[in-house]
This record gives C-alpha cells, sequence and structure tokens, in this order.
C-alpha cells in the first residue's frame, strides 16, 4: 500500500544536506524514479527490447564495446570498468552483448534485487 509523504518530509527527503559537505543537494528525479521503479511490474520483454535498443546504437542485435563507450549511457564509468563488465555479461564470447545475454541479466538482477 503506498504512503503519501507531506511536503515537510518530501523536503527534508530531497533537500537532505550531503553529510560530506553539509550541503544542500536534492536527489535527481532519475534517482527518485529509480528508488521508487517496481521492478517486477515493469521488467517485461518489451521494456527490455527498448532498454537494449537504446545501448544497441546501431540496430544489429549486439550491444558492442563501442556502443557501450559511446554516448553517456552508463555514467561515469571508466573504460576499464565498461571493459570487465562487458566480458561479465557476454557469455558466448563473441565480444557483444546480445539480446539473451541482456535478459538473462535483468533476470538475475530481478531475483537478485
Amino acid at each position: 500500500m503506498a504512503k503519501l509523504v507531506g511536503e515537510k518530509d518530501a523536503r527534508e527527503i530531497f533537500g537532505a544536506p550531503d553529510p560530506a559537505d553539509n550541503t544542500y543537494k536534492p536527489f535527481a528525479y532519475t534517482e527518485f524514479l529509480a528508488a521508487t521503479f517496481d521492478r517486477k511490474q515493469s521488467l517485461t520483454t518489451a521494456v527490455c527490447k527498448t532498454a537494449f535498443a537504446a545501448f544497441d546504437r546501431n540496430s544489429d542485435g549486439t550491444i558492442s564495446m563501442a556502443e557501450l563507450t559511446s554516448g553517456r549511457l552508463l555514467g561515469a564509468l571508466t573504460v576499464e570498468e565498461i571493459s570487465e563488465t562487458l566480458k561479465q555479461l557476454d557469455k558466448n564470447g563473441d565480444q557483444a552483448i546480445d539480446f539473451q545475454e541482456f535478459m538473462a541479466v535483468m533476470k538475475d538482477d530481478e531475483e537478485g534485487g
């Protein structure tokens, strides 16, 4: 059951001071969405295909190292971190992530978290 949050509580949650330097840094909208996202209801094959397509920029059915390192899809990861992630996810050793490998990760993440 959803619980409503009052304005005062919302201000405290979204405008709480950063413990590192005691400055106010509100949550970004995407951080809020991630925190409230109901993965079990939303993790459908269609949603995963859309997410996969965001990474598969050349639409060849795989996500390559070049696609992972282009743009800002993975945030502030280093090339080394992205390379290691690719190695971990690439189960068939072709140096790319296909949709089946992508779905395996999504299902593992759903079951584990």
